[in-house]
């Protein structure tokens, strides 16, 4: 394996060519490395949010689970109702009232589920196209006052 070197007395050509070699994202020559992994299923949170999660089977269950109870909260109104001597004609208005609130508080619940999803997923693409940017600022940053410390020490 070969060792490059780029200086500043090369030509241009053999300087971008040395440059090419083993500057980030991806060197070409084989079995060299780069300052930064950016590419890779491994390295490439460097810049990206977890990833959300999707709850959509959860909110299947949840639906479906609400529609039991709902079946099972109409017949206990009903059968509890007439064994205390109600009335079908009130009963029955009664369960209904009742059992389609809690369903409609079910589909709510799962409306504002997915919309917390989806909002969380478009957040994660707004930070996806400025961080590298904002790394980019912060690592000159940090670069320059590297470099002021360092002229600092070798002067004084």
């Amino acid at each position: 394996m070969q060792t490059v070197k780029t200086e500043a007395t090369q030509s241009n050509p053999e300087y971008k060519e040395k440059q090419d070699i083993t500057a980030p994202p991806d060197p070409i020559a084989e079995g060299s490395t780069s300052d930064v992994p950016i590419h890779g299923e491994k390295t490439n949170i460097l810049f990206h949010p977890t990833p959300s999660v999707s709850y959509e089977p959860m909110f299947a269950s949840l639906e479906k689970r609400a529609g039991g109870l709902c079946i099972a909260i109409l017949v206990a109104i009903i059968v509890v109702g007439k064994m205390f001597g109600g009335s079908l004609k009130g009963l029955i208005p009664l369960a209904a009232c009742i059992t389609s609130g809690v369903w409609l508080w079910m589909k709510e619940v799962v409306r504002s589920g997915r919309e917390v999803e989806w909002s969380s997923e478009q957040s994660r693409g707004e930070t996806v196209s400025v961080q590298p940017y904002q790394s980019k600022i912060m690592l000159t940053f940090l670069h320059r006052q590297l470099q002021t410390f360092c002229l600092s020490l070798l002067s004084g």
